[in-house]
């Protein structure tokens, strides 16, 4: 890591290093004096991208950047070649940006009072999870933070938050600088040295939970997220992703957050409840202590919020509970099951659980439109499911336990490709495209999903596939075949064995 020393002594910082993409699964490790990190083996779950980051030992993030990666004829992973200095087969070479000074001043907007104790957060390039904290106003309403002098067009961003004040954004990259709706031009550098913020006073969002029977605070929680609109968003400037907010829910169902800025372009807010209040919720309809989902009910992303506060609902009179068990052919549990739910009359929308080592899980719900649904999935290409659920109008909160055991996938999908000369054309990719006319007979449409899942594979050296199909009755589809940035779609009648495939060389 060349010019980390610029950051602090290499002996006190941090690597932290993305399994997934997510930054939930990380590995860290110490810098050494010379700037060498050493990473031990790991297999990236998330292909595309891999994130890392430097931090201090007290855990502050102060800078992050992204390698891409792309899989070889090989099959073997490695970085992408430009997106990082690659010297062999072990090391990357990574220019860290240089630290640059920044000064932040706060005050009120009506008298300019100066406001200590204001809380900045920072917004980093490449991080996933990238607001950070950034730092406090002192008595004079100064804060003094370093920051990362990214080359190009990297952004930074400062979101300024003080208890009784509705908080403000800036923001700014090489294209320019913005401060709420308004724009700023840069200065001579390209880089702000100051920002000065005026707050007004607070206009707050608060909601209330309806059907909420709770006797103490905490045992839901409401997450609040934005997105603001910068400069003259959305005729120009651009939209910036502020970090979550959380407000816990009442006893009596009201929940509130402050401080919110008035350059909101879109929200969302989701409701949670903890272990405790689904206990609470279910009471004796939960015979086999399914695990407990967090998330309840959610609003629409673009919902509309107005910039001088607003007010949002959740309705648990339309919640509907269903606890599931997977089982296998053997009617033993079936661990970790990737099961999924789609209410019927929605399209192909659905929405995915995951069930726990007894294969159990429990499906959250609203019923405000639409009165039944299917639990459908496959399991490592050997077994499918199907269950429908409801209708339910006249049923309670909780819905009966569903035990749903698997079916083998007896279909298959396999043959060979060939040139127009006949030999075998390896390394083909294969999926499903389109298909005929299937009517609107709901099991068909769930095997038509599951297949959508299934059919993905790739020719081997003599040319050959085998891909399993679960059988879907008289309907015709076609597969899309690709290689080189060449594609042929094949129809086919009818799903088996012996398919002799012809794709240009």
């Amino acid at each position: 890591m060349d010019g980390i020393q610029a950051w602090g002594e290499p002996g006190e910082l941090r690597l932290v290093w993305d399994l997934d993409g997510t930054g939930v699964y990380t590995r860290e490790m110490p810098i050494s004096g010379s700037g060498l990190a050493k990473i031990p083996p790991s297999f990236p779950l998330f292909l595309d991208r891999r994130l890392f980051w430097v931090r201090e030992a007290g855990g502050r993030k102060l800078f992050a950047a992204a390698l891409f990666w792309e899989k070889g004829r090989d099959g073997v992973l490695r970085p992408e070649k430009g997106s990082l200095g690659v010297e062999g087969s072990g090391l990357l070479r990574f220019s860290c940006p240089k630290p640059r000074s920044l000064s932040v001043f706060v005050r009120t907007k009506v008298v300019g009072k100066p406001l200590s104790g204001a809380r900045i957060s920072l917004f980093l390039p490449y991080a996933r999870l990238s607001w950070v904290e950034g730092g406090v106003t002192d008595s004079k309403g100064m804060a003094h933070l370093i920051v990362p002098a990214f080359q190009g067009d990297s952004p930074v961003a400062l979101l300024v938050r003080k208890k009784g004040f509705s908080a403000e954004v800036a923001y700014e990259d090489g294209k320019g600088a913005y401060l709420g709706k308004e724009g700023r031009e840069p200065e001579p550098r390209g880089f702000v040295k100051e920002w000065t913020f005026s707050l007004e006073k607070a206009e707050p969002l608060a909601g209330k939970v309806l059907g909420w029977k709770a006797e103490e605070e905490g045992l839901g929680l409401v997450r609040l997220e934005l997105s603001f609109g910068m400069g003259g968003y959305p005729r120009g400037g651009l939209e910036l992703v502020g970090p979550e907010q959380f407000a816990r829910v009442h006893p009596s169902g009201e929940f509130r957050f402050p401080g919110i800025p008035k350059n909101i372009s879109h929200w969302r807010a989701s409701l949670f409840l903890t272990p405790k209040a689904w206990q609470r919720m279910l009471g004796k309809s939960n015979p086999r202590e399914a695990p407990l989902p967090m998330l309840v009910l959610m609003t629409s992303w673009k919902s509309k919020l107005t910039t001088r506060g607003g007010f949002c609902t959740f309705d648990l009179k339309h919640l509907r509970l269903v606890p599931f068990q997977i089982l296998g052919e053997d009617g033993g549990p079936l661990p970790f099951p990737r099961v999924h739910w789609r209410m019927r009359g929605t399209g192909p929308r659905s929405l995915t659980l995951f069930g726990d080592h007894l294969g159990r899980g429990l499906l959250s719900f609203s019923d405000r439109v639409h009165r039944e649904g299917d639990l459908y999935g496959t399991h490592q290409g050997r077994w499918y499911w199907m269950q429908k659920v409801g209708p339910f109008a006249k049923a309670g909160k909780v819905l009966p336990p569903k035990e749903i055991q698997v079916r083998p996938i007896r279909g298959v999908v396999a043959g060979t490709i060939v040139d127009k000369d006949g030999d075998p054309v390896a390394g083909v990719k294969i999926r499903l495209g389109s298909w005929g006319p299937v009517g609107p007979d709901p099991e068909k449409l769930l095997l038509l999903e599951m297949n959508k899942d299934l059919v993905q594979g790739r020719s081997d050296k003599k040319g050959r596939f085998r891909i399993p199909f679960i059988p879907m009755g008289p309907v015709s589809f076609s597969l899309v075949l690709s290689k080189n940035k060449r594609l042929k779609t094949v129809w086919i009648r009818k799903a088996g064995e012996g398919l002799e495939l012809v794709f240009p060389n």
